[in-house]
């Protein structure tokens, strides 16, 4: 029988082409001027860091569900989640991104019918994880978020909201956050513009610099870990 972990990668592959187009907007890049005509005359030269890159797009029916947890409200898509456990001990994303793994966060809500990711947020790592270790330093080592298994016992996950942590930590986000959210959990979501094209239009309006931009100078950083998260 394939494993819990082949069958959502499986599910998450069919967002993978629309996710490259989003994140290619954020993490790809023109090179310095003085290198551009140095070593080009009439190419267009893009550029981009070596990175990367966790990735996490749900169901969309998530989007629009929530839940009571201390009799407070809480709704999925204020929320992301890391793997903790497997039944079969295989060391999961959590553990993987503490430990040093990957330099970006990306995570989403998929839309069946278009193969389309929306609602998303790109996340810094480096921030996660400082800001990781200084709750737990913080609280005599307890592990900030909240502890869930998943009901058919494939897995458990931390579940945390982009609100607890530092502002710094979401690089960009889905440009329709900010305009009318959709009203109908059968209905497409849609806010007229392309989500790529809005982040492009964004990106290019100084509203979001890309990330290549903002760390033009600096050096990639090793990651470390053994291989990517488990999807």
């Amino acid at each position: 029988m394939r494993g819990n972990w082949q069958k959502d990668k499986v599910r998450a592959d069919k967002y993978l082409r629309h996710t490259k187009a989003i994140l290619g907007v954020y993490l790809i890049g023109e090179p310095r001027k003085e290198e551009d005509c140095l070593h080009n005359t009439d190419l267009m030269v893009l550029r981009m860091e070596a990175v990367r890159i966790a990735c996490r797009v749900r169901s969309m029916e998530y989007w629009h569900k929530c839940y009571c947890q201390d009799g407070r409200k809480r709704q999925y898509r204020d929320e992301f989640t890391l793997r903790t456990t497997r039944p079969t001990g295989t060391k999961t994303e959590l553990k993987k991104i503490v430990t040093g793994w990957g330099d970006y966060f990306f995570y989403g809500f998929g839309e069946e019918d278009t193969a389309k990711v929306r609602w998303w947020h790109l996340g810094d790592l480096k921030v996660f994880r400082e800001w990781y270790d200084d709750y737990r330093t913080n609280h005599d080592g307890a592990i900030p978020g909240l502890e869930q298994a998943n009901k058919d016992g494939s897995s458990d996950f931390r579940v945390f909201t982009w609100s607890e942590l530092p502002a710094e930590f979401i690089l960009a986000q889905d440009p329709a956050i900010d305009r009318e959210p959709p009203t109908s959990p059968m209905g497409s979501y849609s806010a007229g513009q392309n989500t790529v094209e809005a982040a492009a239009d964004a990106s290019r309006d100084g509203k979001q610099m890309s990330l290549f931009d903002l760390n033009q100078n600096a050096r990639p950083r090793t990651p470390g870990g053994d291989g990517g998260p488990t999807e």
